[in-house]
């Protein structure tokens, strides 16, 4: 079982230092990070340690495009010698990601196009029901719930040869996308568990001003 990391940014580096300083790096085979911008040049801070080190292959789109041209970009780096995703966007801290399980789960129930770690409630609907979970029909596979709601770009494990197939876009194209060809998701864990990742920076992102689709 080979891993790939997929990170994508648009510069917000304090929340990428976090975001990194917050996983095993040296657990995957193959890192890529995914710049919506110019690259930046070498820079003291969590810039040297992407750009201009060892270990990473950086792309970046040239200019400020949006989700849709970054994602085009990392899904475009990914190659048949890839196997396991972990998509990590710049703004949330892992506090448990039992990464190997999920993809043997992913293997096993191959209807189900990826699975995405649960975090924390910050909407006014979530806070109010207290989860991320509580609008969405689940069922109950013990230990993670399957659904038919959507896509998501939240942290997630999904196979490199579906992620190489997908249009770029964002969630609800690529949920439309899986949903043709009849595949479903999966959050991990069950209804009562702990976030295990949390968005530090939702004030800037999908819907937030400034934010490119």
């Amino acid at each position: 079982m080979s891993w790939t990391l997929v990170v994508t940014s648009h510069g917000r580096w304090p929340y990428l230092h976090r975001a990194l300083s917050s996983i095993d790096l040296d657990f995957f085979d193959r890192k890529i990070f995914a710049f919506d911008g110019r690259l930046p040049s070498r820079k003291p801070g969590v810039e040297l340690q992407i750009i201009g080190t060892t270990g990473w292959d950086a792309y970046g789109t040239g200019s400020r495009q949006g989700l849709t041209a970054n994602q085009a970009q990392a899904l475009g780096a990914l190659t048949s010698d890839d196997e396991w995703v972990f998509w990590l966007e710049e703004d949330f801290v892992v506090h448990d990601a039992p990464l190997e399980e999920m993809a043997d789960t992913l293997d096993a129930y191959r209807q189900v196009a990826n699975m995405v770690l649960v975090r924390q409630p910050w909407s006014a609907e979530e806070l109010r029901y207290g989860s991320v979970l509580s609008r969405y029909d689940l069922t109950d596979r013990g230990g993670w719930m399957e659904h038919t709601a959507g896509f998501w770009l939240n942290p997630m494990v999904s196979h490199a040869s579906l992620l190489r197939t997908l249009t770029p876009g964002v969630e609800q194209h690529l949920t439309n996308q899986c949903r043709a060809r009849g595949l479903t998701f999966g959050w991990w864990g069950d209804r009562t568990d702990k976030p295990r990742v949390e968005h530090i920076g939702a004030e800037g992102g999908m819907g937030s001003p400034g934010w490119k689709p």
